[in-house]
């Protein structure tokens, strides 16, 4: 017995013995496979990551609703919303009493006595705000917005600029600024980005009502490039805010009552709201009041309308009869030489009786108020000064 288990215990080490080579052979080939099959799974990721950046991008690619959503708070902010409100191919031919109509957010010089004193030397008494700038701020923030300076632009602000204090300056009660939407747009492979814009709202009457703005990045974001309007009433003009549309504002037929639902008094009228101010009645010509103007029920007794145009005068009031079917003669007269504000007369009954008539205080972009009758009538389409 005691010899057979000598004989298996010498046949197990002679067997161990002839499997030690090849187990450490076997241990000392594992690592190396296993190194070679890891480098093997980063080259071809490196590889794919190196094929992944050889693929050249797409011409251009559709914004998504998160890049909007982004773009649109940027069109809508102070800074930015006034490149929106005129039409250029080339941003240097912007309007850029447009662009800076509410101060644009950049900080106001200080309204000294000696600074408003100079500017009511030439602009007459101030009886609104009024926006106060260096060239030195314009020039940055161009710079800024469009990679261009202020001499570089076709044409500097239409303000008063008054050398003594390198101040620019100007002063109205009413804002420009529009609540924009960016309902499209696309990024080209340079970084180029084209929006296709609307704004939402009273869109048969709005002074622009679509547009498609292309920006470029630039050093800290983005550069305004174009701004092409394709909707809205400041295409019947030939240019800018001054004067009546081409041709003139037309009739548009009987008022339909339907509309006024449609009708906007988002204007900001807070500077008149007391009824005491006044506007310059100059202003306050036919030409400058042609157009759809409502006053809403809370400022009258009830909602009317009023068409004016060189046609005629359409008068929706139902109190009075009127349903804006028929179109009467009218006129403002001027009673500046009695000290008095002017006067809206419509000949509803015929001009061989009393007219109706409406003492306008002030006229502005987007309504006029009369302080004695305590209307304001918002601007709802036809010609903008």
């Amino acid at each position: 017995m005691k010899n057979r288990k000598r004989k298996r215990a010498a046949l197990c080490a002679a067997l161990l013995a002839a499997l030690m080579p090849l187990l450490l052979t076997g241990c000392r080939d594992l690592r190396p496979q296993q190194e070679s099959a890891r480098e093997e799974t980063r080259g071809q990721q490196i590889g794919r990551e190196e094929e992944a950046g050889e693929t050249e991008p797409p011409a251009e690619r559709a914004l998504t609703e998160k890049e909007l959503a982004g773009f649109e708070t940027y069109l809508n902010d102070v800074a930015n919303n006034g490149f929106l409100c005129s039409d250029y191919e080339d941003v240097r031919r912007a309007d850029l009493n447009e662009v800076f109509y509410n101060g644009a957010g950049i900080g106001q010089q200080p309204l000294t006595d000696e600074l408003r004193r100079a500017y009511e030397e030439q602009a007459g008494e101030i009886m609104t705000d009024t926006i106060r700038l260096t060239t030195e701020q314009i020039d940055g923030f161009l710079r800024e917005k469009t990679g261009y300076g202020l001499e570089e632009f076709e044409n500097p602000p239409d303000w008063v600029y008054l050398d003594t204090f390198d101040v620019w300056m100007t002063d109205h009660g009413d804002t420009n600024r529009m609540g924009v939407s960016c309902e499209g747009g696309v990024r080209e492979a340079d970084g180029t980005v084209i929006l296709s814009c609307s704004v939402p709202g009273n869109e048969e009457y709005s002074w622009i009502s679509a547009f498609t703005v292309t920006l470029e990045p630039g050093e800290d974001g983005f550069f305004f490039r174009k701004n092409e309007i394709e909707k809205g009433l400041i295409l019947e003009q030939e240019s800018g805010r001054g004067g009546a549309p081409a041709g003139g504002f037309a009739d548009p037929g009987p008022f339909d009552p339907a509309r006024i639902e449609r009708f906007s008094v988002g204007a900001d009228t807070s500077g008149v709201a007391g009824f005491d101010s006044w506007g310059d009645f100059a202003e306050v010509t036919e030409e400058n009041l042609y157009g759809i103007w409502y006053c809403p029920a809370d400022g009258a007794d009830t909602e009317t309308v009023l068409i004016l145009s060189a046609d005629g005068a359409r008068v929706y009031d139902p109190l009075l009869d009127c349903f804006g079917d028929q179109l009467y003669s009218w006129e403002v007269e001027d009673r500046s030489a009695s000290g008095l504000c002017p006067a809206l007369k419509i000949y509803f009954m015929g001009e061989d009786n009393g007219p109706l008539t409406y003492y306008i205080a002030g006229l502005e972009l987007e309504y006029f108020w009369c302080n004695s009758q305590r209307d304001i009538f918002y601007r709802q389409g036809g010609t903008l000064r």
